[in-house]
């Protein structure tokens, strides 16, 4: 599966609407997009907790309300920045699977709750770093798919799928091993793997037999 990496952040600012847009016109299996939260526990959509990097605003994004980020941050294009509703409405009624890196821990709740507002459950993923992250989707709605997003090695990649119960094993390809894809692929959860830009290392990750390239040049797979 073509796994767009912050849309088609290759082409466009990540996490943008011209992104994901791109993204979804380059043929993109899947959306990645990362979420944080505002003061007032609006899920957006930002990669880094600062808003320095990608925008003309500094500060923590926990800082503004989602009103004063919508009247007064722009992003690097000078688009807005976007809520995850918004992200959710626009990815509705496209033939691509929004994927979800939710970077704060504790929100899963309210996430949930404006994915499925918008999304059929089959139309998005729940990732997280954090195991306590996917444990509670999985205990608040168990038909939801969900990425256990990990990097390093060595890895139990048995005691990473029990630990946290999920569907899908997300791995940092610099430290991936063929046995780890192997063992969870055997185990019945899809391997996806981030972040391959390279043609050589795409080809790489297509010989070792992931599930899904997650790419800033899906074009490229």
């Amino acid at each position: 599966m073509k796994i767009a990496h912050r849309g088609a952040s290759g082409y466009e600012l990540e996490n943008s609407f011209t992104s994901l847009r791109k993204a979804i016109e380059l043929g993109a299996d899947i959306v990645e997009a990362d979420v944080q939260m505002t003061k007032d526990d609006v899920p957006i959509i930002c990669h880094d907790k600062l808003l320095d990097r990608t925008s003309n605003t500094s500060g923590y994004t926990t800082d503004l309300t989602w009103e004063e980020i919508s009247q007064s941050v722009r992003l690097n294009n000078g688009e807005k920045l976007p809520s995850l509703e918004e992200f959710c409405q626009y990815i509705r009624d496209k033939n691509t699977i929004l994927y979800l890196d939710v970077k704060p821990f504790g929100d899963e709740g309210r996430i949930l709750e404006i994915c499925k507002r918008h999304l059929k459950t089959d139309q998005f993923l729940f990732g997280s770093f954090h195991n306590h992250s996917i444990r509670h989707v999985k205990q608040l709605d168990g038909n939801i798919q969900t990425v256990m997003i990990i990097e390093g090695n060595p890895i139990d990649i048995k005691m990473v799928i029990k630990n946290s119960g999920c569907d899908i094993v997300g791995m940092g390809f610099d430290t991936i091993e063929e046995d780890s894809i192997v063992l969870a692929q055997e185990l019945g959860k899809k391997v996806f793997t981030w972040t391959v830009n390279d043609k050589r290392e795409i080809e790489r990750a297509k010989l070792l037999g992931v599930d899904g390239i997650t790419s800033n040049y899906i074009d490229r797979i």
